[in-house]
């Protein structure tokens, strides 16, 4: 997996955290297939499904703030 993509999964799964339902790519200049990939799980019509695609796409995410002591 690519910087990029794992930009994008998370850039995704912030839009997505911070509010956004449509168009969870929107803001990123050419979303490729990771940012597809994320914005269909997270998506989906169980709640249940959509919270742990979430939790999933943050994990990273949060491990690189924690690295960094941020926050």
């Amino acid at each position: 997996m690519t910087d990029r993509d794992l930009f994008e999964q998370a850039f995704v799964a912030m839009s997505y955290l911070l509010g956004r339902r449509d168009d969870l790519a929107f803001g990123l200049a050419d979303p490729g297939p990771s940012a597809h990939r994320t914005a269909a799980r997270l998506v989906g019509p169980d709640a249940a499904t959509r919270a742990r695609e979430l939790a999933r796409e943050l994990a990273p995410v949060v491990s690189a703030l924690e690295a960094r002591r941020l926050g």
